[in-house]
């Protein structure tokens, strides 16, 4: 029996030892197959929350969007209206587009003296019950002006959303940042439900104010865009887009983790902290959002299960210890063969080989791209959906590396990330990029990779999910041409505005000139009245041109101020004196007062102040009918080296009622119709002076009491000069009546007039005579530089654009003539240049003054009176004051004549006052100098010699214009416009049409005086 039992021993040694290793062997398959499952749905897992933060910040960059072009909308407009902020939102479609928001709002930025203002403009706009809420006096107010959709949201129309200090802190940092910023939670006013909110504010700034620093975006704020959001929306949509169950993932969203700041919890069982169980899974991202950080913590929960495919270690478990069992009888019984022990090993493999290929089968039909890459960028595996977007096969992916599909301009940063990535730096990264087609075209993708570590930790392949983006940006750029295409069409508004002023312009300065002549002729009664209508009109004329041209700039945003040092004084000496024998026509009184301690040089722009002041007494003088005009300066604030200035003009006129002072700076617009039709205007000029004085920093009021009177007052801020500064801390702040001189006829003015246009010239000569100068003439810039070298003259008006040497240069040979020596000949620019930038060139060119045609010749006028007052004061041996800088202010309008008879005999005749020799002298000349003109614009076209043929081109137009002959000047215009853009094969034609008109013109003037050769006969 005991040998018996030794017997058996090995046989149950081995036995137990086979069963054990069968045991041990089925556990560490079950592990492994476990750790091959929890692997698989790690990456599940991460994919989904890759996702769900794709998807979190694609909406709100979506959100940004919609107000970025909301932001468009409003600086391609001067005043966005209602229902242009109805078209934009039905445009955006919000419901398809932007589910998550619960509007999209307009919050103007109001202070408080403009509140009633405000509240009367926006119930004309198409909302009479707009109302205020809550009421209250506050120095500011942020009031929801636009929102849509409406109705859903009516309860936050007229909010002020300056009581609430979370959206007060996110408005104020857009409005000094310039950017979008987002608030803290909180709950919004529409809501009856009171869920938690948050709320993205985009600021809005005026477009014709500066808004690079902080504090020009104070000054220059108009409200903000506003779209607020409810989190539950939100991230219910997330869940939606990714087709993900609220019951797999559970989403925390915090503002601040270290307080907790919840902003949003699937379940409300807020776990931040928690730790997760054994068959859990938790990620956190971090995303910053228009000023905020967001943390971003998600959760396994038990649904999750239904992702992955459990069954496969409870098969290995099972199947491990069926084979243990299997074993251990076949050793026992040694009736198991070695076949059947194989199929069982192979019914365990294909059970792993089915769970692989449902994963594998996820993998390739997934609706993303997906790859797996090695360290080195190799492509390990990739799926169907990136083979689509990048148009490659999946054999030729994979014997290549992601870096020689990216297009090199992202090739850099897209290796970084994956440096960090690969050595553990950062746990994944999302990012845009350009991938090269197969075919050669860019394809953009969004990029969110991951890596998977070993168990020490070491990266074995990197993850990557790729969406096609392609069409999103090309929908970015179409809504980024769009706003360019706005911009542009402003842009070319503004241009068109100012190429067309210079044929207007010299067809007013014929105008102007002539009925000036014509009224200084001995005429009769009747005549000499139609002469003054004529006048008139043309001076309104002007008028309504310049305020045009001023709210033309405005609107484009092309009108900016200057800052140089002046002397305040002599520039309101200088607006009273011109306006003066406005004053005297009516049997006015028109006086200056200068408070005691007024400083004398400041710095500003001199040419806007007195824009504004020559509008304000204008006026003043325009609605008073008798009574007094009183202009009152001085200083009521000073700080550092700036001081507040008060203008102050009162008027003993018509005055205004309490109820129509707030239309009263509104565009196109009067009191009333009457007094359009009564006083005439635009209504502009107010409208421009406010504009004006807030562009630069400063304000208009007005008080008034009909029938008695206004007061207007202009307060500016001026930099004071250091001497000033210090001088004027003494002042008592009296005022003085300043004594305004009136010219004296002593001695006769000296002039030398450089014009190359015999026309021109011929009316320039006629109208200084009368004005009682003395005249010599230079037909270009070197016979002007010559006769000044000869002789000395008061003044000399030059032209710009003459031959052999224009005004420029000839202004510089005079000044470099000047050097070492006291003389200084005092030099006008007199010239149909009046774009933008050309006064300044004049005046840097070395010139002392600047008047562009068509000649204001009541100014014009005012500044020879100057020059006699300065030549009698010189004859008396004293003191002499510079020239008053002249009040003419840069135009930009142009326009082409309409059309005309080829030769309007009678137009000119009227013109020139009815002289029929100078008539004939001025047809002769036409007939002397046109061939010449016209042969040289022909070498200056074959040549392609822009200078050449523009200059005869202008030649011709001007000469042309003087005799009505707008089919003429309209083809020099044309032909003169086609080589300045050097279109040349156009100005072929051009030329042509050019050439056959100033023939005709030729043509009509021979025919003209051979009649009148045959009646002297």
């Amino acid at each position: 029996m005991r040998l018996a039992s030794l017997r058996q021993l090995p046989r149950y040694t081995l036995t137990s030892l086979v069963l054990i290793a069968s045991l041990l062997a089925t556990l560490w398959a079950w592990s492994d197959a476990n750790a091959h499952v929890r692997a698989k749905d790690q990456i599940q897992f991460e994919t989904i929350v890759q996702q769900m933060q794709a998807s979190i910040t694609e909406c709100m960059e979506n959100n940004v969007r919609a107000m970025e072009g909301a932001r468009g909308l409003y600086a391609a407009s001067k005043s966005v209206e209602r229902g242009e902020w109805k078209a934009y939102i039905k445009a955006v479609n919000m419901d398809k587009n932007l589910p998550a928001l619960q509007s999209l709002a307009f919050i103007a930025y109001v202070r408080k003296a403009e509140l009633n203002d405000f509240i009367k403009t926006t119930r004309n706009d198409d909302a009479p019950d707009f109302t205020l809420h809550p009421a209250g006096d506050r120095d500011e107010y942020r009031i929801v002006t636009f929102l849509e959709p409406f109705e859903k949201n009516r309860a936050v129309y007229g909010f002020d959303v300056g009581t609430k200090p979370v959206s007060c802190e996110a408005m104020d940092r857009a409005r000094d940042s310039g950017e979008a910023a987002l608030t803290s939670v909180l709950t919004l006013v529409q809501d009856p439900g009171k869920e938690p909110a948050v709320v993205m504010y985009q600021p809005i700034y005026r477009n014709s104010m500066p808004h690079a620093t902080v504090e020009e975006r104070r000054k220059s704020l108009q409200g903000w865009i506003a779209a607020p959001m409810l989190m539950s929306r939100f991230v219910k949509q997330i869940y939606q887009e990714r087709g993900t169950s609220e019951n797999a993932i559970d989403l925390e969203i915090y503002e601040d983790p270290r307080n907790a700041a919840l902003l949003y919890d699937r379940d409300h069982t807020a776990q931040l902290g928690v730790p997760i169980t054994a068959d859990g899974f938790a990620d956190r991202g971090e995303l910053f959002i228009a000023g905020k950080t967001w943390q971003l913590y998600f959760y396994s929960l038990p649904a999750f299960a239904t992702y992955s495919d459990r069954s496969t270690p409870w098969i290995v478990l099972v199947s491990g210890l069926l084979v243990s069992l299997l074993l251990f009888g076949m050793v026992l019984s040694l009736s198991q063969t070695r076949t059947r022990a194989l199929a069982i090993a192979e019914k365990m493999t294909a059970s792993l080989s089915e769970s692989e290929e449902r994963f594998e089968n996820a993998f390739q039909h997934a609706s993303i791209g997906m790859l797996l890459c090695e360290t080195d960028g190799r492509f390990v595996k990739v799926n169907k959906a990136l083979c689509e977007i990048v148009g490659y096969t999946e054999n030729e992916l994979l014997h290549t590396t992601f870096q020689a599909i990216t297009h090199p301009e992202d090739l850099d940063k897209d290796l970084d990330q994956a440096r960090r990535l690969f050595s553990g730096e950062i746990g994944s990264y999302q990012m845009e990029k350009r991938y090269i087609h197969k075919a050669g075209h860019i394809v953009w993708i969004l990029l969110d990779a991951t890596v998977v570590r070993d168990k020490q930790g070491r990266a074995l392949y990197g993850i990557g999910q790729v969406q096609d983006i392609t069409k999103r940006k090309a929908a970015e750029i179409e809504i980024l041409r769009a706003r360019e295409a706005a911009e542009a069409a402003s842009r070319s508004k503004s241009e068109f505005v100012a190429n067309t002023s210079h044929e207007l312009r010299t067809a007013l300065n014929g105008i102007v000139g002539m009925s000036a002549l014509l009224l200084e002729t001995e005429i009769t009664a009747e005549q000499r009245n139609f002469a003054s209508t004529i006048r008139t009109s043309a001076d309104a004329l002007v008028a309504i041109v310049n305020d045009l041209l001023d709210f033309s700039k405005i609107e484009a945003g092309k009108f900016r101020i200057e800052s140089a040092r002046f002397d305040l004084h002599e520039e309101t000496v200088s607006v009273v004196n011109l306006l003066r024998s406005k004053a005297q026509e009516k049997n006015l009184e028109l006086s200056l007062y200068l408070q005691e301690g007024t400083p004398r040089h400041v710095a500003g722009d001199s040419l806007r102040i007195r824009q504004i002041l020559m509008n304000l007494v204008g006026n003043a003088i325009k609605f008073t009918t008798h009574g007094s005009i009183r202009l009152e300066v001085g200083v009521h604030e000073r700080k550092a080296d700036t001081g507040r200035f008060e203008f102050r003009v009162h008027d003993t006129g018509i005055g205004i009622a309490a109820d129509k002072l707030a239309c009263l700076f509104q565009k196109f617009s009067q009191v009333d119709a009457s007094s359009t039709r009564r006083y005439g205007g635009t209504g502009l000029g107010l409208a421009i002076s406010k504009e004006l004085a807030e562009m630069m920093g400063g304000s208009i009021q007005v008080e008034s009491i009909p029938g008695k009177g206004s007061v207007f007052t202009l307060d500016l801020p001026l930099k004071l000069e250091p001497e000033v500064i210090r001088s004027a801390r003494a002042s008592n702040g009296d005022s003085r009546k300043v004594s305004l001189p009136h010219p004296k006829e002593v001695g006769s003015v000296r002039i030398l007039l450089a014009e190359d246009n015999p026309t021109n010239q011929r009316v320039a000569v006629l109208y200084l005579q009368k004005q009682g100068c003395q005249v010599d003439t230079a037909c270009d810039g070197k016979e002007a530089v010559l006769r000044s070298a000869e002789t000395h003259y008061d003044a000399i008006f030059m032209d710009c654009s003459m031959p052999i040497m224009d005004g420029y240069e000839a202004t510089a040979a005079i000044r470099e003539r000047e050097k070492g020596s006291k003389l200084h000949s005092y030099i006008v620019a007199m010239t149909a240049h009046a774009m933008r930038g050309d006064r300044e060139r004049c005046l840097n060119a070395g010139m002392d003054d600047y008047l562009p045609k068509p000649i204001d010749f009541d100014r014009l006028k005012s500044l020879i009176q100057a020059l006699h007052t300065n030549k009698a004061e010189a004859d008396e041996n004293l003191d002499t004051a510079a020239a008053p800088a002249s009040a003419v202010a840069t135009a930009q309008l142009q326009t082409s004549p309409a059309a005309a008879p080829v030769f309007d005999r009678r137009k000119v005749l009227e013109n020139i006052g009815d002289n029929l020799e100078l008539l004939d002298t001025l047809m002769e000349s036409y007939l002397n100098d046109a061939p010449r003109h016209l042969t040289n614009a022909f070498k200056g076209l074959r040549t392609h010699d822009i200078k050449m043929a523009e200059y005869a081109a202008h030649t011709l137009k001007g000469s042309s214009s003087c005799f009505y002959a707008t089919s003429a000047q309209r083809a020099a215009a044309e032909f003169e416009a086609l080589v300045e853009k050097e279109r040349w094969d156009e100005a072929e034609a051009g030329y042509a049409l050019m050439k056959r008109e100033i023939d005709a013109l030729m043509a009509a003037f021979t025919e003209a005086l051979a009649s009148v050769q045959k009646q002297t006969q």
